[in-house]
This record gives structure tokens, C-alpha cells and sequence, in this order.
């Protein structure tokens, strides 16, 4: 199915249709979970014996005012530079170094020429770690709240703008808008992908101004290299993470919906047929954020490509981040003990980790907790 003309957009019930295939895990309307879905044991284990560092028939123990169960491990020293180790049954230890601290809540790490870039929402910037490594540097100040971050073929840096619907170049002489998306998206913006043709790919968060009363199905963006919007998919539930596996196919993650969503891709990029690559928890009423807090296994938020057609997925209101296989399927975890993984970005054998309070739980804006830390995945 070619793209549908500008004031229209394709629900994933019809892209499914067109696909030959209705929505695997849900349809569009409201569906209660059965009991018997919504006591789903815990996903973040593997179901064999892993080959190298990862999760094997880890123990798991019930959250306090959780009604599901998560793996049981040790929590973290928070110290800049001390180095945690968590066991897991039946495999090695796992080193995850805390890099930077202080931070309001970081987000939408990338890699560019040695430098990795992540957004701090709340004081309207973009850092830079020199090497990875070193201390951050500030390469804007974005009005709005900066999000999603990409690097074009030229190497100019695309800054995402949630409040103001605008992603912005990053130019010597300033910020200089590069695609105005006002009313393109319900609610503000959120992550972005910019492919190496340039292609960007941004989605939103359903509400605005952070009324969650609102939440509602918001679409994804295509803004070509010529500058063309095309609004390809509508009704996605808070489109979180996209990463691009190949040339034909983009996986998006939607956090309250608790699923990976393949979207299949024209020769120009668009998306023109879905299905769920993978989900977790019980089904939940489609735009319902508290619901998802009580019933998902897994929020998955921010996605990196890992080896061999994996997934690294991070949970929004969990402590860790899983490599997981197309359908769910645990082969390495990655515990950060008592933040949350919102957002990560694999560099070698490096797994750069933009950590936060659990979802839910603080008033991000008034604190400085969020941290940097690297995994080692070698």
C-alpha cells in the first residue's frame, strides 16, 4: 500500500489488512486481559542456556506494588565510575560503569566520528561525550525540550524538538529549522531515526503538555531528504524507539502497548505493511497509561540493533536492559539495579545506557538523577 495523501492516515488495523493479516496482538478498539494473560510470568529470562554473558533461569522475586514479577538481582552502586557486577545464574558477571551523573533525564544516545550525543530534556540540551568517555560538552540549547537526535550524510547534526514540532539543524552560526511538523503528530514529538540517506523517521507521544488524560493513537513521520512529510502510520501508542535492521524494514517500539512493531518498507522508505515482531505482558486497553503501568511485562521505550538479528530493548519501568530475539525470546540481560534504561545505543562491544528513575515514580524535571552508564557486551 502506497502512502496515504497529506490529512489522512493509515491505522494499523489497515496496514495489517493490507499486509494479508490482521494485528497480531490486539485490535484498535479497547479488549480487557484475561486473567490467565495477565499473570504471564516475568519475560526477562532466557529460555536456554545462554552461549556468552546473559540470563539463565534467573530467580525472581514480586515487586513491591507490582503485581508482576521481575528478575532478582542485586542493585548498583550509583558512584561515577565504579564498576557493578551482577550474577546471574548460570552465567558470567556483567560490568556496567557508571560514565556520567547528575542529570535531569537523558535520552537518544548516538555515535558519531568517536563522540556519542545524548539529549538532557529538562535543561533544554545536547551533550557531547568525547570519546564516550570524557566530560560532557554542550553543543545546543534547544527550546521546546530537545528528544530524538540523528546525524545527516553530510554529518550536520538533526535535533529534535518535542514542544515546538520542529526538528532543527545544529549550525555553527545556531539552530536553524529544518522540517516545521506542527499538527503533523497528536501531542508532542519524541525519538527520531535518520537513516543513511538522510531519511528521518519521528514519532509522538500521544499528549500534550503532559496530560495523560488525552493519550491518544499518534502517527510516525517520514521526512524525506527533499523535505516531503509523509504521515505513514497513524495510531501507534506512544512510538518510542526506531531502529532501521535493513533497507526494507523499521522496528518502532510502543511503550504502552508493551511491543516491538515491524513496519515493512517501500523503495522510498515508507512503511507499507506491519506486524508485531515481538510483545510482552497482557493485552491492555489501547490507550490506557495506567493500565499498561499494572498489567506489561515490559515497556519497551529506547532500541539498539544487536548481533545476529537481535534486539537490545530497554524497559521504561524496569531495572535493566534484554538482547532479545524476534518473538520475545531473552538472550542476554543487562541489570542497572535501581534506575531504569530509557534509551541505548551499541557501539562495539560497548552499550551506552541513558539511566532514570523508573516511570512513574519521581518528577524527573525536579531532580538530577539521571546517569550515564556503559555495559560491556564484548
Amino acid at each position: 500500500m502506497s502512502w496515504l495523501p497529506r490529512g489522512r492516515r493509515a491505522s494499523l488495523g489497515a496496514i495489517d489488512r493490507t499486509a494479508g493479516r490482521a494485528a497480531s496482538h490486539r485490535s484498535l478498539g479497547t479488549r480487557r486481559p484475561s486473567s490467565a494473560s495477565a499473570r504471564r510470568s516475568p519475560p526477562w529470562r532466557a529460555s536456554r542456556s545462554p552461549t556468552r554473558r546473559g540470563v539463565r533461569a534467573v530467580p525472581s522475586s514480586r515487586r513491591q506494588g507490582s503485581g508482576r514479577t521481575r528478575p532478582c538481582l542485586p542493585t548498583a552502586s550509583r558512584h561515577a565510575g565504579d564498576v557493578c557486577r551482577y550474577r546471574t545464574t548460570g552465567a558470567d558477571d556483567v560490568a556496567v560503569r557508571t560514565i556520567s551523573t547528575g542529570h535531569t533525564f537523558l535520552e537518544s544516545p548516538r555515535w558519531h566520528d568517536g563522540d556519542l550525543y545524548v539529549s538532557d530534556f529538562f535543561v533544554n540540551q545536547v551533550l557531547r561525550f568525547p570519546g564516550g568517555e570524557g566530560e560532557p560538552e554542550v553543543v545546543a540549547t534547544v527550546p521546546g525540550m530537545p528528544s530524538g537526535l540523528g546525524f545527516l550524510p553530510d554529518g550536520e547534526l538533526l535535533i529534535v524538538s518535542m514542544g515546538r514540532q520542529t526538528v532543527y539543524r545544529n549550525t555553527p552560526s545556531g539552530l536553524v529549522p529544518y522540517a516545521d511538523l506542527r499538527g503533523r503528530v497528536r501531542g508532542n514529538l519524541n525519538d527520531m531515526l535518520v537513516d543513511d540517506e538522510g531519511r528521518c523517521y519521528i514519532g509522538g507521544v500521544g499528549h500534550s503538555n503532559g496530560d495523560e488524560s488525552d493519550f491518544d493513537g499518534t502517527s510516525l513521520l517520514v521526512v524525506q531528504p527533499d523535505g516531503e512529510v509523509h504521515e505513514a502510520v497513524g495510531d501507534l501508542n506512544f512510538p518510542n524507539g526506531v531502529v532501521k535492521p535493513d533497507a526494507a524494514s523499521l522496528l518502532v517500539a510502543e511503550t504502552y502497548a508493551g511491543t516491538v512493531r515491524e513496519l515493512r518498507l517501500d523503495d522510498r522508505g515508507v512503511p507499507i505493511s506491519s506486524s508485531v515482531w515481538a510483545h510482552w505482558g497482557a493485552e491492555i486497553d489501547y490507550f490506557d497509561i495506567e493500565r499498561a503501568h499494572a498489567v506489561l511485562d515490559v515497556e519497551p521505550d529506547g532500541l539498539s540493533l544487536g548481533r545476529d538479528g537481535t534486539l537490545w530493548v530497554s524497559d521504561a519501568n524496569g531495572h535493566g536492559i534484554a538482547r532479545v530475539r524476534e518473538g520475545g525470546a531473552v538472550e542476554e540481560f543487562v541489570d542497572t539495579g535501581d534506575l531504569s534504561v530509557f534509551a541505548a545505543h551499541a557501539v562495539g562491544q560497548r552499550l551506552y545506557l541513558c539511566c532514570s528513575p523508573r516511570n512513574r515514580t519521581v518528577d524527573w524535571s525536579t531532580l538530577r538523577s539521571s546517569e550515564l552508564r556503559v555495559a560491556d557486551i564484548s
